[in-house]
């Protein structure tokens, strides 16, 4: 029988982790825990309930009371509601790297996110996901791209027209900023696993070439 393995998928905004570990989860015929969606499920608590990321106080208060779960199809419920669809809004963009500088959040997220993978059979993506949350992981992959081609492929989130406007708009708003915030956590990921450069491939080749590694792994 082929043994089941924790596979971790980290690397910057805009590289395609969450696409590329929900496709490889389901050639594997496993489960994708997007730790992504976990952060900005909690953004749209606190922003839902008024809290201000420097309101330290009410963010402690209120973490207990967060309830987190995936379903079926990718789907997402905060407590009890399906939030699926409000996750990826720009008000969501454009907030969630903010709250998810908070140490308190950070420690939240990882403590809900090991607790989901407890068994293999697992891919899990974010920023430090090989080296904090599942540093027992089998299979760690740092997933990278040009910052140009990152801006690109971020275009649709914040429903921007593909032109070199709104290219160079996205790049210097949201990848360069957020590249600089996560340096230090980038650097820890890349360090620890294995390096894949999506710039110069397709959607389905990434794909395959992971799930091909994975394959290897589970012999």
């Amino acid at each position: 029988m082929t043994k089941k393995i924790i596979i971790t998928i980290d690397g910057p905004t805009g590289s395609g982790k969450s696409s590329t570990s929900r496709a490889v989860a389901k050639k594997l015929g496993y489960i994708h825990l997007d730790s992504g969606a976990i952060y900005r499920a909690v953004c749209l608590y606190f922003l839902n309930h008024n809290i201000k990321v420097n309101d330290l106080e009410n963010i402690i208060k209120n973490l207990p009371k967060i309830n987190i779960v995936f379903r079926k199809n990718n789907l997402i419920f905060l407590n009890d509601k399906d939030v699926t669809d409000n996750i990826r809004s720009p008000e969501i963009n454009k907030n969630v790297a903010i709250y998810a500088r908070v140490q308190e959040i950070r420690d939240f997220v990882t403590l809900i996110s090991q607790k989901m993978i407890k068994e293999s059979g697992v891919v899990l993506d974010g920023r430090d996901a090989g080296a904090v949350i599942a540093p027992q992981a089998e299979l760690k992959i740092f997933l990278d791209a040009n910052p140009k081609i990152r801006a690109e492929r971020r275009l649709k989130d914040f429903g921007y027209v593909k032109n070199e406007k709104n290219i160079e708009k996205v790049l210097r708003e949201v990848i360069i900023p957020k590249d600089s915030c996560d340096k230090d956590t980038l650097s820890v990921a890349k360090k620890q696993g294995f390096i894949v450069d999506t710039s110069k491939m397709t959607f389905e080749e990434q794909v395959d070439k992971i799930y091909k590694m994975a394959l290897k792994k589970t012999k």
